[in-house]
């Protein structure tokens, strides 16, 4: 069907954007945190750190800058946000077919990495978290996306 054909050239389209973002010098990073004072130091230490951040403060920020046309090689998403929050924009970034984006989800709650495992998130950090230990994920993922 047409549909199907357009919905694949899409995915593939998606595909191709994320690994040309990570094999780029600047991958863009999106981070989607509601907490002012974290949301510019994760900025601020990704971008000394050679990535390219864009920022949004809640998940209908997030929706918008992606619908906007900004394809991140990686999402660090935290999941209590007002407006929408973490797990209904996963489940919105899923749902749009974009399920070659890796997310890292932030937490400050228990059931937090409960949560993670239920959406199906491929890592959680609990706040507080050092920052290395997000760096590395963000290594990793980058890395694995370069090699397909």
């Amino acid at each position: 069907m047409v549909s199907d054909v357009v919905h694949n050239e899409t995915t593939q389209n998606r595909r191709r954007t994320v690994l040309m973002a990570a094999r780029n010098k600047q991958p863009r990073v999106l981070v989607v945190e509601d907490d002012s004072t974290i949301l510019s130091f994760i900025s601020m230490a990704l971008n000394l750190d050679g990535y390219k951040c864009v920022r949004a403060s809640n998940g209908a920020e997030a929706v918008k800058r992606i619908t906007e046309g900004v394809e991140p090689a990686i999402i660090i998403l935290d999941l209590s946000m007002p407006v929408m929050d973490g797990k209904d924009f996963y489940r919105w970034l899923r749902g749009s077919g974009r399920t070659e984006v890796p997310v890292i989800l932030m937490t400050a709650g228990q059931d937090g990495l409960k949560v993670c495992k239920e959406l199906g998130a491929q890592a959680c950090l609990s706040k507080p978290f050092e920052l290395a230990e997000l760096q590395g994920h963000i290594r990793k993922f980058l890395k694995a996306g370069a090699k397909n």
